[in-house]
């Protein structure tokens, strides 16, 4: 479901001229909605895809057209993440966070590897990162194909609507 949002959320942006400035792996939530504390977003005057809103992108790694590849990066990026967790549940690896002596759990906390047999068990509190079902290389890649399916047919419907092209026949026939 997330590739499918994402895939939506991004065609509408390019579909309306939308450019994100800053689409990093942290400013992408599992909601499938974009975060950016430093608002560097805008709406394209005229259609420009190298335009880049953010002045440190000499690359154009943000740039209007590039979006679309800056949101699979950032999948690929969750499904090597869970991937791993996955194979480490599997091999019976949990990651467990430091909760004691003062400890927090959360960005302060200090993550160590601990073995479900015991072994490297200094930590108070564990708990597996591995998704239900595990996050394979079969999975991912439909997830990525899912994410660039979505995309595409999200984009076609809004500038066919955008254009008044409602009643033409789509390219596979079906309406």
């Amino acid at each position: 479901e997330l590739s499918a949002r994402l895939g939506r959320t991004c065609a509408l942006w390019q579909a309306h001229g939308f450019v994100h400035g800053s689409l990093n792996t942290d400013n992408l939530s599992l909601a499938g909605e974009t975060l950016n504390a430093g608002a560097r977003g805008c709406f394209l005057g005229r259609a420009d895809r190298a335009f880049s809103a953010n002045p440190l992108d000499d690359a154009g790694r943000y740039a209007f057209g590039a979006q679309p590849s800056a949101v699979r990066f950032a999948l690929e990026r969750l499904a090597e993440a869970l991937g791993s967790a996955s194979a480490l549940a599997a091999a019976g690896i949990t990651t467990t966070v430091a909760t004691g002596a003062g400890a927090t759990t959360g960005a302060g906390a200090a993550a160590t590897g601990a073995r479900a047999d015991g072994g490297d068990a200094a930590a108070s509190t564990s708990s597996s990162l591995a998704m239900p079902g595990g996050v394979g290389p079969g999975r991912a890649r439909r997830e990525l194909a899912r994410f660039d399916a979505e995309h595409d047919a999200a984009y076609l419907s809004a500038m066919r609507r955008k254009l008044g092209l409602l009643l033409l026949p789509s390219a596979s026939g079906v309406e």
